[in-house]
């Protein structure tokens, strides 16, 4: 567990460094994005770098922490329930982490917002108009 825990660390360190190569720079690095995306097409770029980067720095703090915290404890002994506590912090800041990514992959290099919709999509066809009721 100490080689992963390493290696989750140094992968965190090395987001604060691209995060903040990113905020600098203006650019976003594929790191940061699905590679199916054509950065060159994104309607909001900087849109997109100004919504991720504080998020970006916090995530790997605190992953940088976690990791920190579980390296500490190979060493110190802490009890299964803070080993427990530590495992499940890892699987919900990775979910977390995962969700809004894609949101704002979503929301700032697909399309302009969320409501923008695909015309002829399902959800146009199955509305039920209920104010014109019959008398």
């Amino acid at each position: 567990m100490l080689f992963i825990e390493a290696i989750l660390a140094g992968v965190a360190l090395y987001m604060l460094i691209l995060d903040i190569k990113m905020k600098r720079e203006g650019t976003i690095p594929s790191f940061f994005v699905n590679p199916k995306i054509d950065l060159e097409k994104a309607p909001d770029k900087q849109g997109y770098i100004d919504h991720m980067f504080p998020r970006i720095i916090i995530f790997a703090l605190v992953l940088i922490g976690f990791s920190a915290f579980s390296i500490a404890g190979e060493y110190l002994s802490f009890p299964l329930w803070c080993e427990i506590v530590i495992n499940c912090g890892y699987i919900g800041l990775l979910i977390f982490y995962s969700v809004m990514t894609v949101k704002a992959q979503n929301h700032f290099l697909f399309r302009k917002s969320y409501d923008d919709k695909p015309k002829n999509s399902i959800r146009d066809k199955t509305k039920v108009d209920i104010s014109n009721k019959e008398k």
